[in-house]
């Protein structure tokens, strides 16, 4: 992995080092926020209810937040999301250290908390093309895929092993990430301030993004199929950590077992170029698709923790590759004052599926078990499956079109959005 862009370039390794932090703290919560879930109400249904909350705050923040990042100048939407979630997170951390974590009070800050991130999202990825060098766009992505699987594996360890000390701990200690991300963030010395704000038409602007996702065959199908594969994903990761509770195992255990998906995505970035240079994007879907496929109904019936993580390690280890692909196309060939928009609205896209698999994996284990739940799941991925099969021609479209505009590039031009 090239880290020339990381060490030579001070402002975006500002901007790495704190969202490292950042992250660390909230993949954490992954584990820490279920868990506190089911010790104030020892309910999966409404563990799961939680996660459905959380998803449904980033999905309805989105796409206005894109807005906002093409509108006002994305380093202070950065500080600005920062310093609320602290805030919310740190109210959560002094509550549960006094006994008085009820479940309103979780719900209305991991809403609060999903809605900050939300927005620091969408400024973040439109900040990036700024901050970095055309030629060393892919380079800088790679460094970024690399940091998020580094913290995927720790953060959700870290986040089960503090919660078994105190449950305050994990909070505490991500509410000290956020104020160490702002203080970061406020060392940037690079102008992230928008040059040609765009106009006063809002819902032109929040669906600008939309129409250029989706009026790029490839794109279009990526997210689809993203879409699937990031709802069941998150529906195992819910399971997974509600069948272990059940079993009595340790908060660290079930951290251990959550991090799992960190090594998938760790050894997924490690081979990426080996992989990169052997596979065309196609076959990185659908084999990302092919061992979930096949994985998911094998965690009905492994009794052992360290077997549960290694099926999730299975199911993710090429999902960093497959983004890398995407974000590194996608980046180049957007417009920048089209960043904020395009890149919240693919996310938008990807991520409008994610409260169906936590709310399929809530209610099928109450009603049916373990082994049924975890084929509930898979069904709707052997559905993704054979469409990607079906729709594999799109992705040869790639290239063309990044070289060729088209109806799609007319329809998001600055003209059109104003």
């Amino acid at each position: 992995m090239n880290t020339t862009v990381l060490r030579a370039n001070a402002d975006f390794r500002r901007l790495w080092i704190g969202q490292a932090a950042s992250k660390l703290g909230s993949r954490g919560s992954v584990v820490s926020v279920p868990l506190l879930v089911l010790s104030v109400t020892h309910s999966p249904a409404l563990m799961a209810t939680v996660a459905l909350f959380e998803s449904i705050s980033e999905l309805v923040v989105m796409l206005p937040a894109g807005v906002l990042a093409d509108r006002f100048d994305r380093r202070r939407l950065m500080i600005v999301a920062d310093l609320g979630c602290f805030l919310a997170v740190a109210t959560l951390a002094v509550a549960a250290a006094l006994g008085f974590a009820s479940l309103p009070l979780i719900l209305a800050v991991t809403v609060i908390d999903c809605a900050f991130g939300s927005l620091f999202a969408g400024s973040s990825a439109a900040a990036l093309r700024r901050l970095v060098r055309a030629d060393d766009l892919g380079a800088a992505i790679a460094v970024v895929q690399a940091r998020n699987s580094a913290v995927y594996l720790i953060g959700p360890l870290l986040g089960g092993a503090t919660f078994g000390i105190a449950p305050w701990l994990p909070f505490a200690f991500d509410a000290l990430t956020f104020a160490v991300s702002a203080v970061l963030l406020l060392q940037i010395r690079t102008s992230l301030a928008v040059i040609e704000p765009p106009g006063p038409n809002l819902i032109n602007e929040a669906t600008a993004g939309l129409r250029f996702v989706l009026g790029k065959p490839f794109l279009r199908y990526v997210v689809i199929v993203a879409a699937a594969i990031n709802s069941i994903f998150g529906g195992v990761i819910v399971a997974a950590i509600a069948v272990s509770d059940a079993e009595r195992a340790s908060s660290t255990t079930i951290g251990a077992i959550v991090t799992s998906a960190g090594v998938g995505a760790m050894l997924g970035s490690l081979a990426m170029p080996w992989l990169r240079r052997r596979f065309s994007s196609g076959q990185l879907v659908l084999g990302t698709l092919s061992a979930m496929v096949l994985l998911i109904p094998l965690m009905g019936v492994v009794e052992h923790p360290l077997a549960m993580g290694a099926l999730i390690v299975g199911c993710s280890v090429l999902a960093p590759v497959m983004s890398a692909v995407i974000l590194t196309e996608l980046t180049a060939i957007t417009p920048d004052e089209l960043q904020g928009r395009v890149q919240s609205a693919m996310s938008f896209a990807a991520l409008c599926a994610t409260p169906v698999g936590p709310m399929i994996a809530g209610a099928a284990l109450g009603a049916w078990g373990p082994l049924a739940t975890f084929v509930a799941l898979d069904a709707v991925l052997v559905g993704a499956l054979v469409f990607s099969v079906s729709g594999l021609r799109n992705l040869r479209q790639l290239h063309a079109e990044a070289a060729a505009p088209g109806p799609a590039d007319a329809a998001v031009s600055p003209a059109a959005a104003r």
